[in-house]
């Protein structure tokens, strides 16, 4: 019975029977400036947002890698590490292509389409390929 009272309350009405009523203070750690990479560069993704939980991506130079694509400034303030790591490329020679397509799927039309960027842009798939005419 008691509690099917307290049910029918407000929430402020209810706090009022507590022993204890208080509020936390929290704030936001911030990790300044992002970190330099060798091979890359890490941006925020918003410009002026570096507290906690703030995030920023991973670009490389061509030929390497990131090991993850974005890092976030965690409650530690500190960024998450990040690093570009060596694309191996290996040629395996030329191959004739038709429209059944060797490689699927087609992406859209580079005009720099180097091999470097082709590794980079296909980088989830087992293969990759450049078109030459």
């Amino acid at each position: 019975m008691f509690l099917m009272e307290f049910e029918r309350m407000n929430l402020v009405l209810l706090l009022t029977f507590l022993p204890v009523l208080g509020t936390s203070w929290a704030y936001s750690q911030d990790c300044g400036s992002t970190s330099l990479i060798k091979n890359g560069q890490i941006s925020l993704i918003q410009h002026d947002n570096t507290s906690s939980r703030a995030q920023a991506t991973v670009k490389c130079s061509v030929g390497f890698s990131p090991n993850i694509p974005r890092v976030t400034c965690k409650a530690s303030g500190q960024w998450e590490n990040a690093s570009c790591e060596r694309i191996s490329i290996v040629y395996l020679g030329c191959y004739a292509d038709n429209q059944s397509r060797v490689l699927l799927p087609e992406l859209p039309t580079s005009l720099t389409n180097t091999p470097e960027e082709c590794s980079r842009r296909c980088s989830d798939y087992r293969y990759a390929g450049v078109e030459w005419k």
